[in-house]
């Protein structure tokens, strides 16, 4: 028999055991979560190797199996949550994620305020489950602890399977429990003050301790804080994480940032390895410049707080109040005005609270009579501190301790 009469029969087999059905396999697999890509079609000789190759991709898919394809990104397992929404995050072998897709248009609606679900590539897929678990809150698809939603894994590694799996369903901070970071409803006092006022959840003042106690101390902030370690008026002898224009998310994502010196570093990383005795947080201007919900903002404002409290347990942690800015400010930045900053800090001081943490309103040091930054205090753009700002605001701290 011929070589050409051999390919002949060949050619007749594959095609009565396994007929050019790729197109019909594709619209099965479209049924599955995932994304399929067609090959292109090469040459005839290639094409009866595709035939062979469907004819085995089917007997994997209708046998029940699962097929994951691993690419550049090395993915291993594949987390799926769903309530009504469904969302997909793709992980590797680290358990972090890779991507994140919604698989419906709720799903979309979910991830806006992390656009699109790119803002949760490389988080550890706790902390992104977190996250999406939170967004769910907000906008109403989970609303008690009596809720319920699936969180299932697929991966060939049985084994890696049930680990991650009982990682994100057994997580002592998963957000299924959290509260809805919504606005607080609050109740008016006879005085002007609320029930949430965050101007009486504060720290009360205390005996004056000396600037240089701080020497075991962090600060994790923006810019203000930057300058908190720049000047000579602030508390150049702490520890410092302070990165120009972070908010509470660069945090929970573990994004890199460049110090004022240059340096890069993870934030929660470099904290972690100075260890300190406290550690004062302020974090929110530079996210909060638009007057649109802040929910999401609230959200990644509890989980900063809970990883931070994993990976420093024995660190006490204190929360301070969004400065207060120059009237003029609203201008450029619709959303920094005194009554929405207020009504910020209101939540924040019910979040520090509740998560044990100590809450200390700078607005007692920087702040007029009108609730302005004190026109002394303030750069030329309205928010940001002179020398004599930060003096105040040591002070302060000195005396909140």
């Amino acid at each position: 028999m011929t070589n050409d009469q051999m390919e002949r029969r060949l050619s007749a087999a594959l095609d009565k055991t396994a007929p050019d059905d790729v197109d019909g396999v594709l619209s099965r697999c479209t049924e599955r979560k995932g994304t399929v890509v067609p090959m292109k079609k090469k040459n005839n000789r290639m094409k009866k190797w595709m035939q062979a190759v469907a004819a085995c991709l089917a007997v994997l898919l209708l046998g029940g199996g699962g097929l994951l394809v691993q690419q550049a990104h090395a993915v291993t397992s594949v987390v799926s949550l769903d309530v009504n929404p469904s969302i997909e995050l793709r992980v590797n072998s680290r358990e972090k994620v890779v991507s994140c897709q919604a698989l419906n248009q709720e799903a979309q609606a979910v991830l806006e305020d992390m656009d699109g679900g790119r803002d949760l590539k490389g988080v550890k897929a706790d902390v992104a489950v977190n996250a999406i678990v939170g967004s769910l809150v907000r906008c109403g698809y989970l609303d008690s602890l009596s809720s319920a939603i699936l969180i299932s894994v697929e991966d060939k590694d049985q084994a890696r399977a049930q680990r991650l799996q009982q990682e994100l369903t057994g997580s002592e901070w998963n957000t299924i429990s959290y509260t809805p970071a919504r606005r607080l409803s609050v109740q008016t006092l006879d005085n002007g003050m609320t029930a949430m006022d965050f101007r009486l959840a504060a720290q009360p003042a205390s005996p004056a301790v000396e600037r240089s106690s701080f020497s075991d101390v962090s600060f994790l902030g923006d810019s203000l804080t930057q300058g908190m370690q720049l000047y000579e008026e602030g508390m150049q002898n702490a520890m410092f994480c302070a990165y120009k224009g972070v908010g509470p998310n660069v945090i929970v994502n573990g994004t890199t940032c460049k110090r004022a010196d240059g340096t890069t570093e993870v934030p929660l990383e470099a904290l972690t390895a100075q260890n300190p005795r406290a550690v004062y947080l302020l974090l929110g201007t530079n996210v909060l410049g638009r007057d649109t919900d802040y929910s999401s903002f609230l959200t990644y404002y509890r989980l900063m707080l809970d990883m931070i409290s994993q990976a420093l347990p024995n660190t006490k942690i204190y929360v301070q109040s969004i400065t207060p800015v120059r009237p003029e400010v609203s201008k450029k930045s619709p959303g920094l005005y005194k009554e929405r900053l207020c009504e910020i800090n209101d939540a924040l001081s019910a979040i520090a609270l509740e998560k044990g943490c100590t809450f200390l309103n700078l607005w007692e040091a920087l702040a007029d009579e009108n609730g302005d930054l004190i026109e002394e205090y303030a750069q030329p753009d309205g928010y940001h501190l002179l020398p004599a700002g930060y003096d105040a605001w040591v002070d302060y701290l000195c005396t909140h301790t």
